[in-house]
């Protein structure tokens, strides 16, 4: 608990310790936004889609609380967070890029690690998460005059 000038020192070594790494990773800065915006999609899309579609699944359905815990860690799992899709034989990637974060996370990884951005691969899994999204929202629109009936 210092007084106003301690906190003022400490706000300002804090802001020049930020100032000092953003010049150090600088020269990656171009190359990492590179994918950014196709990742951007498939974040928002498929977690907005599948929320809008488990939300009403709850709503109507009351015990679908219950497995979303099970879901969410399943799809952590089957998401190629901590091992890249290269582990899957070549023949069998469009597989994994049917979920719709691999798209995303691949896109991310190739633009902090300068990798080549496989366009066809990530085009799949941003699609999947569109139709993810298209299929929530028109089910919640199919079900919402019955939500007031039930809440």
């Amino acid at each position: 608990r210092g007084g106003a000038g301690t906190q003022v020192s400490s706000l300002a070594s804090r802001r020049e310790w930020l100032l000092v790494s953003l010049a150090g990773v600088r020269r990656y800065a171009a190359r990492a936004t590179r994918g950014l915006p196709a990742a951007a999609v498939g974040i928002f899309a498929w977690p907005g889609g599948a929320g809008v579609f488990l939300a009403a699944m709850t709503v109507k359905y009351r015990d679908v609380r219950f497995v979303i815990g099970f879901l969410v860690q399943m799809w952590l799992f089957a998401t190629p967070v901590i091992y890249p899709v290269t582990v899957f034989p070549e023949r069998w990637r469009w597989v994994a890029h049917l979920n719709p974060m691999t798209g995303s996370i691949e896109a991310i990884r190739a633009g902090l690690l300068g990798l080549p951005l496989n366009a066809g691969h990530t085009a799949i899994s941003i699609g999947v998460a569109l139709v993810i999204l298209g299929g929530g929202l028109a089910y919640f629109r199919q079900v919402e005059d019955y939500f007031a009936d039930i809440v």
